[in-house]
């Protein structure tokens, strides 16, 4: 792919500015002023990595949502953007539960202090003495 990409650990980076990608069959096409610059099949990637003023096709970013490959923007700097990611596969019910925990004070404190038991460093609050813990 040239001087401009490279491929550590199945995630693609793209480091060239102004590279659109785009989706033919399973392939990823980069393409610049309307160049082929190259092609990689997207089989074994797990994440795609573009930094500088990089555009995606929305065929592309369907086609790694639905596959959970990620696409992460960024900055030439290394500033993040956004993330492209497929549908989250955890537990809802197990979310559900944390949320309700994390906006309960007392049972917020009763989960950090079993932390705080198995060595894990803890910040209380000056008054976490009320929590009854």
């Amino acid at each position: 792919m040239g001087t401009h990409s490279y491929r550590t650990a199945n995630t693609l980076f793209i480091t060239q500015p102004d590279v659109y990608l785009s989706l033919d069959g399973d392939n990823i096409v980069l393409l610049k002023d309307q160049e082929k610059l190259g092609r990689l099949p997207l089989h074994n990637l797990e994440s795609i990595v573009a930094f500088g003023y990089t555009g995606a096709s929305p065929a592309l970013m369907g086609y790694y949502a639905d596959r959970n490959i990620s696409i992460v923007f960024m900055t030439m700097n290394g500033r993040f953007l956004a993330r492209v990611i497929g549908v989250s596969k955890g537990n809802v019910v197990l979310r559900k539960k944390q949320s309700l925990v994390s906006e309960d004070e007392v049972l917020s404190a009763r989960y950090a202090n079993s932390v705080y038991d198995s060595k894990w460093c803890v910040e209380f609050s000056p008054d976490y003495e009320k929590v009854g813990i």
